[in-house]
């Protein structure tokens, strides 16, 4: 198994790249980050490609498996990209949990509205290993590690068995 291994996060605050926030956009592509234009189904496929070479060469990755920002701070479902991704490197899945995050970066706001000092919470999981389990097995141990670290209300309301 490689050294490499992807990080889940899940969280209301995920930046959105956007060509008009010079700075940030142009560090981020300089720093040779994963971006991906979810309007372009090229750059989706180029993304994907890119990250699995970057997994496959050691380099560690980090993904919302959400992929978009949740308005209410609640954990959303996920998208399959990531976890294939991981399958495809063979590399283990860490799932980290950050909490409150929406309550200092609301999802409408362009800058935090209050310090996350003694709000914010990080939590590093275990490392879910991927060999020989589906994507949606992969998605559920997920699932499941971080709704263990998540406060009451940043789980989806309707608990079913989509929300494990």
């Amino acid at each position: 198994m490689h050294d490499a291994f992807c990080i889940i996060c899940v969280t209301a605050f995920r930046l959105t790249f956007d060509e008009n926030v010079c700075t940030t956009y142009n560090s981020l592509q300089q720093g040779e980050h994963v971006l991906i234009d979810r309007t372009d189904k090229r750059s989706q496929l180029r993304t994907f490609k890119q990250a699995i070479t970057y997994l496959k060469n050691g380099i560690p990755i980090m993904a919302f498996p959400e992929g978009a920002r949740s308005p209410d701070g609640r954990l959303m479902p996920f998208k399959g990209g990531i976890f294939s991704m991981a399958v495809k490197a063979k590399v283990p899945i860490v799932p980290l949990s950050l909490s409150n995050t929406h309550a200092v970066f609301p999802s409408v706001g362009f800058l935090p509205v209050q310090s996350g000092r003694d709000k914010l919470r990080v939590y590093v999981h275990d490392p879910i290993d991927v060999e020989g389990k589906s994507e949606e097995e992969i998605a559920f141990e997920v699932r499941r590690a971080l709704l263990r670290e998540l406060p009451l209300d940043q789980h989806p309301l309707e608990v079913g068995e989509d929300n494990l």
